[in-house]
């Protein structure tokens, strides 16, 4: 299974919108994601971005 285990800074441009780094949109693609999400990080100063799969771990997280 692809991972995409990396950190990137990036910035927010004026109409709210990130830009995601290549080799993390080829994950993203190779796993056949219709969507992404991006949600505060539990513990850290950090965004992690997921699939459903992400919005699992955290629901196990916080229940």
């Amino acid at each position: 299974m692809d991972r995409f285990l990396s950190n990137a800074v990036n910035r927010i441009d004026a109409k709210g919108r990130v830009s995601v780094p290549a080799h993390f949109r080829a994950v993203v693609q190779k796993r056949g994601y219709a969507e992404l999400y991006a949600l505060r990080c539990l513990d850290l100063p950090a965004m992690d971005v997921g699939g459903l799969d992400l919005l699992d771990r955290y629901e196990q997280r916080i229940a």
